[in-house]
């Protein structure tokens, strides 16, 4: 009677726990885009010389019949990302080289948030060679994000830092292949909100916890304003209406960029409320800037969908 009785709680003990352990298992992730723009602040650091990158969201294309968004980097190079539809893998698209001419045909693995401990992940790095990392912890944090950390890594292609892999869901890996050197993700921004910053002990003292916008981009600063511009509608199909309000004789011109910091619009400020034609605008986000002699530029932002 008391090994049957012993028998049953065990069996009941057993499913209780496997309940717990289903129900910490996700089935739908959240996703490592924004619903507009995203961009991925790097810094990447080889023998002597050292570095950092932002990747831009550019445009939503289609290669051979798969959806791939397209980001801009300030070098003359750019990255086609996608995730599996529950968001636990993230891929890229990388060139096969045909006579010395590049076709986007290869898909590699950049993130996997199905991964369980000792489970081992094929880090691939372009004319150098590939790591096998092994998960050493899973961990959910406060926002019940799933983590996922792979072994401290040191000493890697004359790197003076050593540097841990992890894989954060609605973040994206912590490291990114990218100008065939690995490049360490400093923060990243979301619809122009940051959402994460690497505060890692093992980055140099003058980027831990920080976030560097490129000069290069013309557009220093923008992504969290101090004043921001009333633009109406947002988003926006053939016009906007900016509204600069009382003060709008202090202004001199507005211009509208796109986020590599490129005008495609300018107007001489004459009244309270400016309009602007855009219906020769692609879609995407824009960004408005006011010419004030003298003064701190004004910044607004508005997306363009039809």
């Amino acid at each position: 009677m008391k090994k049957s009785i012993l028998f049953v709680f065990s069996v009941c003990l057993i499913l209780t726990l496997s309940t717990k352990i289903y129900a910490q298992q996700k089935t739908e992730y959240k996703s490592v885009f924004g619903e507009t723009n995203t961009s991925f602040n790097l810094f990447w650091a080889v023998c002597d010389a050292e570095g950092s990158d932002s990747l831009y969201f550019q445009k939503d294309t289609l290669i051979n019949s798969t959806d791939y968004k397209k980001f801009k980097s300030r070098f003359p190079q750019q990255l086609f990302l996608r995730e599996s539809e529950d968001h636990s893998k993230l891929y890229s698209l990388v060139c096969v080289y045909r006579d010395h001419e590049c076709f986007l045909e290869k898909e590699i693995l950049l993130m996997d948030l199905d991964l369980n401990l000792q489970d081992t992940f094929y880090f691939p790095i372009p004319d150098y060679y590939s790591l096998f990392l092994v998960v050493e912890s899973i961990f959910y944090d406060n926002d019940n994000l799933k983590h996922i950390v792979f072994g401290k890594r040191g000493g890697f292609m004359c790197s003076y830092f050593d540097f841990i892999f992890e894989f954060i869901e609605g973040i994206g890996p912590t490291a990114f292949i990218f100008h065939e050197t690995v490049n360490l993700l400093l923060c990243v921004y979301k619809d122009f909100e940051n959402v994460y910053t690497n505060n890692s002990e093992f980055l140099p003292d003058y980027i831990r916890g920080k976030c560097f916008v490129p000069d290069v981009i013309g557009i220093k600063d923008i992504l969290k304003p101090k004043n921001n511009l009333k633009i109406y509608p947002n988003p926006a199909n053939s016009f906007i209406e900016i509204d600069l309000g009382e003060d709008f004789t202090s202004y001199q011109q507005l211009v509208v960029c796109d986020l590599l910091g490129r005008p495609c619009l300018n107007s001489a400020v004459t009244r309270e409320k400016q309009y602007f034609d855009i219906q020769n605008l692609p879609v995407g986000i824009y960004i408005v800037k006011t010419i004030v002699q003298g003064k701190t530029p004004v910044y607004g932002k508005f997306a363009v969908m039809r």
